[in-house]
């Protein structure tokens, strides 16, 4: 009985540990990688001196206007749809994550860096796909890419923030045109 006891305390301290990991690494809305999981993946990648891969940084447009004008439930929602859109696009090849709000990262790393821009692609069919079923609204992302490679001497927040920096200026392309 006593080592029956031990074996339920292990289970039980092991169940504890999972969840206490789970609150506190990924968002519960979406089962993504919430900021301090995305944190934690960027100082991995910084310490491990990955010399190949891209940065994916996405803001979804108009959630405010969802929320204001079709109430924080649609809001919420239109993250819980686009994020799914994003698990069913990168999930298998990269880390995902939501970094809050309405901001999201993808990181990829080896052979999946040179296919960048065809991974966007069929995320963006995936986006389409979801915008037809939906009468309410139209899902909207703005993306911006950062890739470093062999020759690059940049650190990750380098990466991050210019791949931030691309996706604002994709998301003013877009307000303009």
């Amino acid at each position: 009985i006593f080592s029956f006891l031990m074996l339920f305390d292990y289970f039980e301290y092991d169940l504890e540990r999972k969840t206490l990991l789970s609150m506190a690494y990924e968002d519960p809305m979406t089962g993504l990688a919430n900021r301090a999981g995305c944190d934690k993946r960027l100082t991995w990648l910084e310490i491990s001196d990955a010399i190949d891969y891209a940065i994916i940084y996405m803001d979804l447009n108009n959630l405010k206007y969802i929320n204001d004008k079709f109430g924080h439930i649609n809001g919420d929602k239109y993250i819980k749809e686009f994020s799914e859109a994003l698990k069913k696009t990168f999930s298998k090849i990269g880390f995902c994550g939501r970094l809050g709000g309405d901001e999201f990262i993808v990181i990829l790393r080896g052979e999946h860096v040179s296919l960048t821009d065809k991974y966007i692609d069929e995320f963006q069919h995936s986006i389409n796909e979801l915008n037809s079923r939906n009468s309410k609204f139209e899902i909207s992302v703005a993306v911006g890419v950062a890739k470093r490679s062999e020759n690059s001497h940049y650190s990750v927040m380098e990466v991050l923030k210019k791949a931030d920096e691309r996706m604002y200026i994709h998301k003013e392309d877009a307000r303009k045109g």
